[in-house]
Parts: C-alpha cells; sequence; structure tokens
C-alpha cells in the first residue's frame, strides 16, 4: 500500500504578488531575521507580529519535493494551499486566485500523476462562487478540498456556507481543515503564542461547531480531516462529552466521518492521538515543507514508525486510499 501525504503545501506562481496587491488585513513582509535564521520574507497580518505563511524556496520547488518524497519513502503527496488561502480581496480577486491555485496544482498532477495529487482551494467568502470553483476544480482531478478553520473569524458552521457544504458531500470529497488566525489573535500574538496554542484552538473549534451544530449528521458522506493531529480535539475529547452545552453530539459518533492527521509533534502526543481516535481515524500527514524544513517527511513518518504493525498501515496509506478514491 503506497505511503500517502495528506497534509503538505505547495505556492504557485503569482500568488503572492496577487496577495502583497489585494490583501487586505494581510501583507507580504520583509523580515530581518526569521525562523532559523531564514531571510525570506511572510505572509504576515498588518499591525501584528503574526506570520501566517512564509514563500521559502521550496514551496515552489516541485524537483526538490520530489526527491525528498523519494528519499522518505512517501508515495504520494496530496497537495493543498495552506494560510491564507484565497480568503481575502473582492469576489472576483478571491475567485481568480482560486482558480489560478487550482490550474497550477492540476498542472503538476498531469506531469505527475502517480505522486502529485491536489486538494481544491476554494473562494470560501463568496460561496456561489466557491461552489463553481469547486464544480471546475473536480473536473481539473481534485480529490479533495482544503479550508481553513475560520474563514475572516467566521465559523465554518455558518449558514452562509450551507451552499458549499453541500456540494462537497454530493461529490465526496474530503476535507482537509488547516488552521489560520483564530478569533482573538491579536492577543494571542502579544504572546507569542499564535502557532504553538491558537493554530490547534482554530482547528479544535472548527471541528466541534461542524460535530455539535449537526452537519455531520446532515450530511453523512461529508468526511472532515483535522490538520496537526486535529489541535487538541483527541486530548479533550471528554471533556467535550462532559460538558455538551450545545447538542449531546460528540465527535466519538462519527466514526466514519471525522478524521485526524498524525502532525502530533511527539510520538508520545502521535501514540495518544491513535489511541483516542483508531489508527483507522488517523493519515499521515507532514506540514511540507512549513519553516523552510525539507526533511518533515522522513522525520514525521518516522514517527509513525514507532507504531504497531497494523497501526502503521493504515496511518500510512490504508485509510488515506479509501478515502481519496478519485
Amino acid at each position: 500500500m503506497p505511503v500517502i501525504d495528506v497534509h503538505t503545501h505547495m505556492l504557485v506562481d503569482g500568488y503572492v504578488e496577487r496577495l502583497a496587491a489585494h490583501g487586505g488585513r494581510y501583507e507580504v513582509r520583509q523580515v530581518a531575521e526569521h525562523h532559523n535564521g531564514h531571510r525570506d520574507p511572510i505572509i504576515a497580518i498588518r499591525d501584528l507580529d503574526y506570520g501566517v505563511n512564509a514563500p521559502w524556496s521550496a514551496m515552489y520547488d516541485w524537483e526538490l519535493r520530489l526527491r525528498k518524497m523519494d528519499e522518505a519513502g512517501v508515495d504520494v503527496a496530496l497537495v493543498s494551499l495552506t494560510a491564507p488561502q484565497a480568503n481575502w480581496g473582492d469576489a472576483e480577486v478571491s475567485t481568480g486566485t482560486a482558480a489560478m491555485v487550482n490550474d497550477a496544482l492540476a498542472e503538476q498532477h498531469a506531469q505527475n500523476p502517480d505522486r502529485i495529487r491536489f486538494l481544491a482551494t476554494l473562494p470560501w467568502p463568496h460561496p456561489d462562487r466557491a461552489v463553481v470553483e469547486l464544480r471546475r476544480a473536480a473536473g481539473q482531478g481534485a480529490v479533495g478540498v482544503t479550508v481553513l478553520a475560520n474563514i475572516d473569524g467566521v465559523t465554518l458552521a455558518a449558514p452562509e456556507f450551507e451552499p458549499v457544504w453541500r456540494e462537497i458531500a454530493e461529490l465526496e470529497l474530503p476535507v482537509l481543515i488547516h488552521p489560520t488566525a483564530p478569533p482573538g489573535v491579536e492577543q494571542i500574538a502579544r504572546h507569542g503564542l499564535h502557532n504553538a496554542v491558537g493554530f490547534h484552538f482554530d482547528t479544535t473549534h472548527a471541528l466541534e461547531r461542524l460535530v455539535a451544530l449537526g452537519h455531520l449528521e446532515r450530511y453523512p458522506t461529508l468526511r472532515v480531516i483535522g490538520s496537526h493531529a486535529g489541535g487538541f480535539l483527541p486530548f479533550v475529547l471528554g471533556r467535550m462529552e462532559m460538558y455538551r452545552t450545545v447538542s449531546t453530539r460528540s465527535p466519538r459518533d462519527y466514526p466514519g466521518q471525522l478524521f485526524v492527521d498524525s502532525l502530533a509533534f511527539s510520538p508520545e502526543a502521535l501514540d495518544l492521538t491513535v489511541r483516542k481516535m483508531g489508527a483507522e481515524h488517523v493519515l499521515f500527514g507532514s506540514d511540507y515543507p512549513h519553516n523552510g524544513d525539507v526533511d518533515r517527511m522522513a522525520r514525521f513518518l518516522g514517527m509513525v514508525d514507532a507504531l504497531s504493525p497494523d497501526e502503521q498501515a493504515a496511518v500510512r496509506g490504508d485509510t488515506a486510499a479509501k478515502l481519496f478514491t478519485r
């Protein structure tokens, strides 16, 4: 069974330039030193010491990606655009950005059909446009969808996004939920906890809202994957079930619909994630090549190899192969 990386990113030519011109609250910021001495620019929120992405050279280097996949033993990469995706600009800018990204990733899939697949980027702030772009991207070969854990502060479970979820469920495309700046980011960033804590809260909250407000129940073909081991989800499941203030639903009620990736950052945390979620609900993810780290695939796959043989098989690719069947 092939090893499948469900959480891995690339940038495409023109994205950063487009964001610099139309990004609104986002800007491309030069920094003197960032992330282990790298001096590349970052994509940041204006007036905040908060970087949401960085256009490292590895984000554009497909030959390097394929080489690192070979070195790590990763067979297939399900590539997606990371934050802030296309959730900025007016309807034309947002839709055009999503289409530009999908076109570029579809081209890479065409060039490397056995190694590169992609998750569709959508203009989520404009749901009608998002539905149209979803259909177009699916026609190009998208095997899933990527979405940020909140859309400019609005929960994914908000009524305005219902048409998008309905279409995703109709197409039976899995959805990778990726964190971004969470509500209250101004306070979190002030203490430097936006990535270490804020991102995990953002993902956890998004998953909890989709469960509590009935999306998984309403759309039984909907399958969602929480990145970074689902945020805090595996660790707070019991507490969530004790304090059910919105509904009686629990994430455990949807075993065929709710998944997380393996990016728990330590063997101990990954072991707990597998114990709480079940190995058949954990998929390998590397977050390559964030922080300019081009050896992430090998390192995080090594953590998976510490699991039992049956657990390894499920996490390394068995479950992903069943989910991403297009």
